[in-house]
């Protein structure tokens, strides 16, 4: 198998635990976090969940759990912070990095289409880049406004896919990678959907924030896997040749020779509060 072919597909987290290589799934969260955009938008995401010392918070699609360690630190000993993830892998990995560093933090695995927790349990509820994944985004975000408490927040980020774009000439080949890069997930235009989708179950204080995720460097998304990850289902779906695919590479590779590569895609995050309790007359 291709070093190419072994990279993860960005797309494919629903089958984290199918994959022959587990840990490079780990390895493509640690390499996207080092990022300088993606930092600042997973650091506004927490922020809007306004969390306080003593409560509990949620972190859905936990991953390898460094942004359930930041929750967990943000609510203190007397609160609590809980990562879950549908991969058994990432549960573990998550525990491995995070169980013994003394943060009031657990992990489990669970399908937020049916999370086996209480009603109203939850001050905060965070999710990031899994709705993009999800076989029912609606559903699974009104199972997350279940288990918050009124008056509690609600904060999810993801990319639109829409907006993924490279700098290459407009040929037929290029044209055909961006319009499949841009619907392999099984929700490329989440990000666009969200804002309606909270409003419709009735949460307030809606506040929306664009991050523009710029990549200047070839090799890091290389690295991801991102660029590989399209270019494959694009010869097996036989919608790009391979000599079409190297055309594509080639043109790449030269703007990053010169200084010039540049791609981007936007990440939206939507917060926003469960109305309050109304107490009877």
């Amino acid at each position: 198998m291709s070093q190419e072919e072994t990279r993860p597909n960005q797309h494919a987290w629903s089958d984290v635990d199918k994959a022959p290589d587990t840990q490079a799934f780990a390895a493509y969260l640690d390499t996207l976090r080092g990022l300088d955009a993606i930092a600042e938008y997973k650091r506004r995401s927490i922020e809007r969940l306004r969390l306080k010392p003593g409560q509990r918070v949620l972190d859905l699609g936990c991953g390898t759990g460094d942004d359930t360690a930041l929750l967990a630190a943000a609510v203190g000993p007397a609160g609590g912070a809980l990562g879950v993830d549908f991969s058994g892998a990432m549960v573990d990995e998550s525990r491995r990095r995070w169980l013994n560093k003394g943060l009031p933090l657990s992990f489990e695995v669970g399908d937020v289409h049916k999370l086996d927790l209480p009603n109203d349990h939850f001050d905060g509820v965070r999710a990031d880049r899994v709705f993009q994944h999800l076989a029912q985004p609606t559903d699974a975000l009104a199972e997350l406004v279940r288990v918050t408490r009124p008056g509690g927040r609600v904060v999810v980020s993801d990319p639109d896919w829409g907006t993924y774009i490279l700098d290459a000439p407009p040929t037929p080949a290029v044209l055909k990678y961006h319009d499949l890069a841009q619907r392999q997930a099984k929700n490329p235009w989440i990000g666009r959907q969200l804002y309606g989708m909270f409003r419709a179950l009735g949460l307030v204080e809606l506040e929306v924030t664009v991050s523009v995720t710029t990549f200047t460097d070839l090799n890091v998304l290389e690295r991801l896997g991102n660029l590989d990850a399209g270019f494959i289902t694009a010869v097996q779906t036989g919608q790009l040749t391979e000599a079409e695919v190297g055309a594509v590479k080639r043109v790449l590779r030269e703007r990053q020779d010169a200084g010039r590569f540049f791609g981007s895609v936007n990440i939206y995050t939507i917060s926003g509060a469960l109305p309050e309790a109304v107490s009877a007359p």
